[in-house]
């Protein structure tokens, strides 16, 4: 068999298991850069001060994503993957007076929160708010002559939904779950020929290390991710199958 030289160019798009019930969470098309560093470093035993007999320890491994354009969905690997429909989150609005003393105010969508509400005057959000209490869908002030008709307010307050929103919880109760991971890529021969690879990372689990860093000006926001790889029930660590020949789906 001629040995063909080959290399890659190619970023791996990834497949993304629920390791408990082999169900996929997601697949990713989307990484910049993907790799997989596995180390095992060596221990020698010592005769007349030299090494006679090497012993290799576990190996380790790290799974790396670099990733600018990625789903919601992605962000959720950090904790148990599930994405919450309900969300509480603060909102501004500047509203106009039209009656003496008062400020409507309401949502198309979710409910305002009880002691929430704070009024000031326009362009002074957290500096002399006005006295006054919210109910009813108004706000109203404690000294009428606070609020004046045709004069405009702005208002903080916040507002709970339970549609229209999706929320992502991190905290140290709901924790990642372990996944596997599929990498797939190609390498290209020297005869032009394109050889397609599958590295199974069979057990992993992401490590909680984000930076979220939000900037107007220079590239855009760069997020990524790291899963160290665990040796499985079966002792499976990783994969690595050339595919020499594809298989058909639904043959005919």
């Amino acid at each position: 068999m001629e040995l063909l030289s080959r290399a890659n160019r190619e970023v791996c798009n990834i497949i993304i298991k629920d390791l408990k019930t082999g169900a996929p969470y997601m697949k990713y098309d989307l990484a910049n850069t993907t790799g997989l560093n596995l180390t095992s470093d060596n221990v020698y035993a010592m005769g007349h001060g030299a090494r006679k007999v090497a012993f290799q320890n576990p190996l380790e491994g790290e799974l790396t994503l670099s990733c600018q354009c990625l789903p919601y969905k992605m962000l959720a690997l950090y904790s148990d993957g599930i994405i919450d429909q309900d969300a509480t989150y603060l909102m501004t609005s500047t509203i106009k007076c039209a009656t003496a003393g008062e400020l409507p105010l309401a949502v198309s969508d979710g409910t305002i929160v009880a002691g929430t509400v704070f009024v000031y005057p326009e362009g002074q959000i957290g500096d002399g708010a006005i006295a006054g209490t919210f109910a009813g869908g108004k706000f109203t002030a404690t000294t009428a002559v606070d609020l004046a008709v045709g004069t405009s307010y702005d208002v903080t307050f916040a507002v709970t939904r339970e549609t229209g929103v999706q929320k992502i919880v991190l905290n140290n109760k709901r924790l990642p779950k372990d996944v596997s991971i599929q990498m797939d890529t190609f390498y290209k021969q020297s005869d032009g020929t394109l050889i397609p690879y599958r590295i199974i990372v069979h057990k992993a689990t992401i490590a909680r290390n984000c930076n979220l860093s939000f900037s107007s000006e220079g590239d855009p926001q760069t997020i990524d991710m790291s899963f160290t790889v665990l040796t499985d029930d079966n002792e499976d660590f990783v994969d690595i199958i050339e595919i020499t020949e594809e298989t058909e789906v639904n043959p005919e």
